[in-house]
């Protein structure tokens, strides 16, 4: 009986640690989703940005948007979620973001492919600037 026991305690263990996972990543890809705008710098010109982050189950779906400068959004090709730091990829670009909580804002860095140059970024969300 006492083996019984020591099963039933280890699994809901597990339960409460399968649990506290899960509302981890769900709180993290919360904070993440939604419209996400600012300024960036580059060449001395400055642009507004607008990232646009939505998950769909397990993967996650973006768009950029320089409105004045490009007519269309850009589809982000690769997306890497590690705790609070999204990892953007497209065509020779790499955006990383960090989720400034309490602050409600991301910050990060846009670098070109073949570049040691950075652009710093900082995105507030849509309503929150």
């Amino acid at each position: 009986m006492r083996y019984g026991a020591f099963i039933v305690v280890k699994a809901r263990l597990l339960a409460c640690v399968i649990a506290l996972i899960l509302s981890f990543t769900f709180a993290c890809a919360q904070s993440f989703e939604g419209i996400w705008q600012g300024n960036i710098t580059y060449a001395g010109a400055e642009m507004r940005v607008e990232l646009r982050l939505e998950r769909r189950g397990a993967e996650w779906y973006a768009t950029v948007s320089l409105p004045g400068v490009l007519p269309q959004s850009l589809d982000i090709d690769q997306i890497e979620q590690a705790d609070q730091q999204l990892i953007l990829r497209a065509a020779s670009y790499e955006l990383t973001l960090t989720y400034i909580e309490g602050a409600d804002r991301l910050e990060g860095a846009l670098r070109a492919e073949n570049t040691p140059e950075t652009i710093p970024i900082l995105l507030y969300r849509k309503g929150n600037e």
